[in-house]
């Protein structure tokens, strides 16, 4: 008689290579109706509650591994795991096969370069519901034919009864992952597994041995791992601290970390939110196209409109968006001749230095034009902080204003920190007398080599400076 310890599936491997019989496995149960071939246990108990669903068993139980077995139907396939139960996936015969890498049971469906395999949970919703949550959103956007397996409530250990975990499903096969090469295979971060108080440490080590499953089966397609999206506010340091070791799985793994941890706040989306973690439908929307740009960046698209044939900065714009300093536009621009607002030019500042990874920002500033749910209120409260903008006398911050060339100089002079200079007796430009407020900052850039002015030896300290010209000070002025 087999240990009662021993799994179903284990039963079942016991019993194919004749260490046991059939007859002595304990997880038969209940009476077997009369069909071609048995239907027993956990799938049994699914099938009989509407056979017509189901159809005629094709096949007899197979094991899958120490934790999963499945049955084939007319009208698809039952898999049976210790953990979540049983599992339907419909499809007519020759919809699943055992295939590829460890005999898995895969679907027979082959994804593409324009198809991302979406697997996630309540971020992503259950796509039979609710298809149109931020994540599918984003994909679509971005070229992408979304095919989920998610479910609410799920992550890398957490489960329902009929949806396994993320580990169940791609390390014990409950969940037939699809054949082919998809474009991207996306791993959602989840925060289900804090909710039911597993351990980070527990967390991220399951994300590892995920991440390397999902590149033996997908070996030619791009993995992105998701952090825990949430708010930049103290009550989701959890959140933030398991996103942090998510990003260093994807560093070591060779994959891209989706770097998603503050978009509640960053984005502006609070006041959008259905819960403490979800978006409302609105909020789906809203955040939506900040997932599409970040996704045309990770696949080296690029902005739409820049190339090396129109834009001589076109490195410098480049690396702004590598960098994720700058994420354009919605349709995909940079848009590199349009003056630079001072609340666009803040967040350029801000996402440079790094600040965004730290900053907790006050309630309320002292700019009367600068409200809470601005887009850029962290940014331009960081601005403020860090004594690298005043304001106006009037106490206003206008930021839509555009940035004037000299404005600018003395942007730059104090997020270097003031440094100690002397600006030369006789200016270096012939528009820049020596006089000019800010000359020392203007002079000082000059010094540094972050700008050269015009081939007529004019700054042009009055003109507003565009997105292009701006992203090659930031370029130069990261080698300082």
């Amino acid at each position: 008689m087999p240990n009662p310890q021993l799994t179903r599936a284990q039963v079942l491997a016991l019993t194919a290579a004749g260490l046991i019989t059939a007859s002595s496995n304990p997880a038969q149960g209940a009476e077997t109706p009369a069909t071609d071939f048995p239907v027993i246990g956990g799938i049994r108990e699914l099938w009989i509650t509407d056979p017509s669903r189901f159809g005629q068993p094709l096949a007899a139980e197979e094991a899958l591994g120490a934790y999963s077995v499945y049955q084939t139907f007319s009208k698809g396939v039952i898999i049976w795991n210790d953990r979540a139960g049983s599992s339907f996936f419909p499809g007519e015969p020759g919809t699943y096969l055992r295939t590829g890498p460890g005999n898995k049971l895969r679907k027979n469906q082959f994804l593409g370069p324009q198809d991302a395999l979406i697997i996630g949970d309540s971020q992503v919703g259950e796509p039979d519901i609710a298809p149109s949550f931020w994540v599918g959103r984003g994909f679509t956007q971005a070229g992408y034919t979304p095919h989920y397996y998610s479910w609410g409530g799920i992550g890398v250990n957490p489960y329902f009864p009929g949806h396994p975990s993320y580990f169940d499903s791609i390390v014990n096969n409950a969940t037939p992952m699809p054949l082919g090469d998809p474009g991207i295979v996306y791993l959602g971060g989840a925060g289900a597994d804090l909710t039911y108080g597993v351990q980070i440490s527990d967390i991220s080590g399951g994300m590892r041995v995920l991440t390397r499953a999902l590149k033996v089966l997908y070996p030619n397609s791009q993995i992105i791992l998701s952090e825990i999206i949430g708010r930049r506010e103290p009550h989701h340091a959890e959140r933030h601290a398991l996103s942090e070791e998510l990003a260093q799985v994807a560093k070591d793994e060779g994959v891209f970390i989706l770097p998603n941890r503050y978009w509640f706040t960053d984005k502006n989306l609070i006041h959008l939110m259905q819960d403490d973690v979800h978006l409302n439908p609105e909020g789906h929307i809203a955040l939506a196209p900040h997932l599409t740009n970040w996704l045309r960046w990770a696949t080296g698209k690029g902005f739409a409109d820049i190339t090396p044939e129109n834009s001589i900065f076109h490195q410098e714009i480049a690396w702004m968006r590598t960098a994720g300093i700058a994420t354009g536009w919605e349709d995909g621009t940079y848009r590199p001749d349009q003056p630079i607002a001072r609340d666009a030019m803040a967040a350029f500042f801000y996402r440079f230095t790094g600040a965004y990874q730290s900053y907790y920002s006050p309630p309320k500033l002292p700019f009367t034009d600068v409200p809470f749910y601005h887009p850029f209120y962290h940014a331009i409260a960081w601005m403020y902080e860090s004594e690298i903008t005043t304001g106006w006398p009037d106490g206003t911050y206008r930021p839509d204003q555009p940035v004037t060339r000299d404005a600018m100089a003395a942007f730059f002079y104090r997020l270097a920190g003031k440094p100690d200079f002397t600006p030369p007796a006789q200016s270096p430009f012939h528009d820049v007398p020596t006089d000019r407020a800010f000359y020392k900052e203007i002079a000082w850039l000059r010094q540094t080599g972050i700008s050269t002015g015009w081939p007529d030896g004019t700054y042009r300290p009055d003109q507003p400076i565009a997105r292009d010209a701006m992203a090659a000070f930031l370029y130069r002025y990261k080698d300082l």
